[in-house]
């Protein structure tokens, strides 16, 4: 069975795998637990599971696994026309991938640096 996972992980998923393995040749069972776990969890974490988004005229899909905990009205920043803003929470448990299940062209892609606010209040 292969596991997808999110080629962004594995900077983090292959030094716990190489650490573990390492850990376990030189009989650091106690380490080998610790780096095991670390590197289960990472790989985990990191999973990209496959989405089946249908084809059907008037469906909407949700760009992202998690809660939804607020749907509002408001001004879009750039170009200041009214619109409708999702914000969805990710608990760790979550796929911490964001899909686009829409088809469409990117005409500005734009940085603005966020807060690091809690994410499961509304700001």
């Amino acid at each position: 069975m292969k596991i997808p996972l999110a080629k962004d992980g594995f900077i983090f998923i292959l030094p716990l795998l190489i650490i573990t393995v390492l850990m376990f040749l030189i009989s650091f069972y106690w380490a080998t637990a610790i780096f095991g776990l670390g590197f289960l969890f990472v790989t985990w974490f990191f999973r990209d599971p496959e989405r089946r988004i249908p084809n059907e005229p008037n469906v909407i899909v949700s760009p992202a696994d998690g809660k939804i905990t607020e749907i509002v009205t408001e001004n879009e920043p750039i170009n200041g026309k009214l619109c409708k803003r999702v914000t969805i929470f990710l608990s760790v448990f979550n796929v911490h991938v964001n899909r686009v299940p829409i088809e469409g062209t990117i005409e500005d892609i734009r940085y603005n640096p966020g807060k690091f606010l809690a994410a499961f209040n509304p700001k």
